[in-house]
């Protein structure tokens, strides 16, 4: 059986994040760097700890948004081949994500938050459906 269409589309999506968060993986590494440098000139009162909290955190976060970005792009590799691994992982993720922008409507009202919410959950019913399901056995 051949790769549905939908399929093919969440792959590249997929593709695309996964850069995108490598992008913004290298930028928090390089921003980081960037504003503790400019910090620890300044010699202002407790800059050089500031400075080191600020490299400290960009590394941080440009590691974590690298290992996702990483993680994107292997399930895109998935999903491109058909793997039933990649559609079990994306259910999975958007179904964490679903939770996450529906426990975010309980404290703070969102459009964006509906619209992603939205999105998961076509995502899950797609990929759920049963001429999908067999293209991934």
């Amino acid at each position: 059986m051949s790769r549905p269409t939908g399929v093919t589309i969440l792959s590249i999506l997929d593709f695309l994040f996964g850069v995108l968060a490598l992008l913004g993986g290298i930028l928090f590494m390089v921003g980081g760097g960037f504003l503790a440098n400019m910090m620890s000139q300044n010699q202002a009162n407790g800059a050089g700890a500031g400075a080191g909290l600020m490299a400290g955190l960009g590394a941080a976060f440009g590691v974590v948004f690298i290992i996702i970005g990483l993680l994107y792009l292997l399930i895109g590799v998935g999903m491109w081949k058909v793997k039933n691994w990649a559609r079990i992982l994306t259910i999975v993720f958007c179904g964490l994500g679903a939770l996450s922008q529906a426990w975010g409507l309980v404290h703070h009202f969102s459009i964006f938050a509906i619209v992603i919410l939205a999105i998961d959950i076509l995502i899950i019913w797609y990929l759920l459906k049963p001429n999908v399901k067999a293209a991934f056995a």
